[in-house]
């Protein structure tokens, strides 16, 4: 699910599809008509009455289309344990099927208990989505590079010595070689899928036609859903292109010949118990128009604070400099960015066991909701406090430091930003 925001998934665009009736006729009129007059051999009528309301056979119901779902669901899972050809430049070795998109030894043990940590899982049997335990081996894994590529990370990953640039290089490069492999494995399943309906459709069509005359058969067909697999497939070419064209920026830095990336680097001295590392379009308005760009974000925790770095296209950094003087100056806005990116951004995050455990359980089930309304971005401010106790500090760390200060602006601008953020507090204590 990795890239979220801006773009449905296949379910949600066949039960968008299927609300239109008209569209939804567009067989029974064209194609079983034309071949009904051409033959004259049945009334148009006979055939009519065994398609459903959509003008598709009747074996195309909400069991056959969740099956489908399903499948798609399955084959995308086993297809991420399958080894793939190194996602390094140049290199045709086989990848190793756990490469992490963060540091296990790091922010992944940090913010583990006993060696597991919660993560947002989408479940098999339905559409819904549920915080898990999962192991921090498996926490955050992809086939991306082979064992010798895997070793690029040792810089950081071991404790060595590192400069902020190398840290923001390595690891937002993980996050978009991850999400690069998890597209291409979503564009096989996408084409599957529509290959796999669109045949079903012959053979169905052609078994009603041939109840009636033998000498019809369908030899092609569209529907509403084929074009939406269609629109599908188009929209997840238009970000893997996106991607690549992150990836061509990478590989020039790698190799020494600069890069059109820019970067941002916040060093908190705020520790937040999440690692995450994903990448998401990030949507605002201004002056009456919608902007859209992509953004990679990793949040890595340490003993002493956190890490949040950010990565765009040079062409974006405008908008990447607009975004990062809205929503970040002061620890709680730190604090509010994650949990942005947490509900918005990426399902590529893993919370300590502990902590989930004292979101009130009202909290974590609109924090699912959340999870899963497709039409926010992490431009957008989630409405209530996830990490209640880290902000009531922050809360009252900040109203002391507001009674210190002399200008009136100042002042003004500190009483505004407690306010936004109590009242996130009362939020979550409505819901305990």
């Amino acid at each position: 699910m990795e890239l979220r925001r801006g773009f449905q998934s296949a379910s949600h665009e066949t039960r968008a599809a299927q609300q239109n009736d008209a569209d939804g006729r567009r067989f029974a009129q064209e194609e079983v008509m034309q071949g009904a007059q051409s033959e004259n051999k049945f009334e148009i009528n006979h055939l009519i009455d065994e398609l459903n309301e959509y003008g598709l056979p009747k074996v195309f119901d909400y069991r056959y289309f969740q099956r489908r779902f399903f499948q798609q669901k399955d084959y995308i899972k086993k297809s991420k344990k399958i080894p793939k050809t190194c996602i390094f430049p140049g290199c045709h070795r086989k990848s190793i099927v756990n490469s992490h998109s963060l540091q296990k030894e790091g922010p992944l043990r940090l913010v583990s208990k006993d060696g597991n940590v919660i993560h947002p899982q989408m479940q098999n049997s339905t559409t819904n989505v549920e915080f898990e335990i999962i192991g921090i081996n498996k926490a955050s894994v992809f086939s991306g590079f082979c064992e010798d590529h895997e070793k690029i990370f040792d810089v950081y990953e071991k404790g060595s010595q590192y400069t902020s640039e190398s840290i923001v290089l390595l690891q937002n490069f993980r996050a978009l070689c991850r999400e690069m492999v998890n597209r291409k494995i979503i564009a096989e399943a996408f084409s599957k899928q529509k290959q796999y309906y669109y045949n079903d459709q012959i053979e169905a069509n052609n078994k009603l036609l041939q109840k009636h005359s033998e000498s019809l058969k369908l030899l092609r067909y569209n529907d509403f859903i084929i074009d939406g697999f269609d629109r599908l497939i188009t929209d997840n070419s238009v970000i893997i292109s996106l991607l690549e064209e992150f990836y061509s920026e990478y590989i020039k830095i790698l190799v020494g010949n600069g890069g059109g990336l820019s970067n941002y680097y916040i060093d908190s001295d705020l520790v937040i118990p999440i690692s995450l590392s994903g990448l998401s379009v990030v949507e605002f308005g201004y002056k009456e128009r919608t902007i859209k760009f992509i953004v990679i974000c990793s949040v890595i925790p340490n003993s002493k604070g956190t890490q949040v770095m950010l990565t765009t296209l040079n062409k974006w950094k405008a908008l990447l400099d607009y975004y990062v003087q809205r929503r970040i100056w002061h620890n709680l806005s730190i604090l509010s960015l994650v949990e942005s990116w947490m509900m918005y951004g990426s399902d590529n995050w893993y919370m300590n066991p502990d902590t989930y455990e004292n979101i009130p359980v009202l909290v974590r089930e609109r924090m699912k909701r959340d999870f899963t309304n497709l039409s926010m971005t992490p431009y957008e401010e989630v409405g209530y406090s996830i990490f209640r106790d880290i902000r009531t500090g922050l809360i009252n760390a900040t109203k002391e430091h507001s009674e210190t200060l002399s200008d009136a602006d100042e002042i003004k601008e500190y009483n505004q930003l407690l306010m936004h953020e109590t009242a996130k507090q009362v939020a979550s204590s409505e819901e305990a």
